[in-house]
């Protein structure tokens, strides 16, 4: 284990090593159930991510698709401001921090609360542009590009939890060995 005076790209780098996507826990790799399990919590930041997507949803009427399947659940979602807030307690208290559950499933519920918060943090950020850059080119090409992200995102989780992987997106999954320990 590096030490706190070793320089930071030996400390990375052994941080990556212990944390490889390949990492099975002592429990074993997931069943089927687990990896349902694991993949529900990807809803939040696919929902969080739709906000963004006004831009697209104008221009190819295929993305409508996604509104037509998703826009109960977002509507509900955000029906209440407090809503997403009992969300993120509920799953991370009841599933991330619970050690009965198997290491997959807490890993992909908490890296599903990380992607979500970057969402949040991003719409911030967009919402305290000025209005000018808001709705100027600029402002649709920061939403545009937040939604392709964040859908790449989600379904680059989605197909390995499917297949029963860890998922390894740069500082996010590193963010989340750190909480998620087996």
């Amino acid at each position: 284990r590096p030490t706190a005076g070793a320089p930071r790209a030996r400390r990375v780098a052994a941080r990556a090593a212990e944390v490889s996507p390949d990492y099975v826990p002592a429990d074993g790799p997931p069943n089927a159930a687990w990896r349902c399990a694991a993949i529900l919590p990807y809803v939040l930041p696919l929902i969080e991510g739709l906000v963004f997507g006004r831009e697209i949803y104008d221009q190819y009427e295929v993305s409508n698709l996604l509104l037509t399947v998703f826009g109960p659940v977002l509507n509900a979602y955000h029906a209440n401001s407090v809503i997403p807030f009992l969300v993120f307690f509920a799953l991370f208290l009841v599933v991330v921090r619970n050690n009965k559950l198997p290491h997959f499933v807490r890993f992909n519920a908490m890296q599903s609360i990380l992607l979500d918060i970057c969402l949040m943090l991003a719409g911030l950020v967009i919402s305290y542009l000025p209005m000018e850059l808001q709705v100027s080119m600029v402002g649709g090409f920061m939403c545009t590009m937040t939604f392709v992200t964040s859908i790449g995102a989600v379904a680059y989780c989605a197909y390995h939890t499917l297949v029963g992987t860890y998922a390894d997106i740069p500082v996010v999954s590193e963010a989340v060995y750190i909480q998620v320990r087996p």
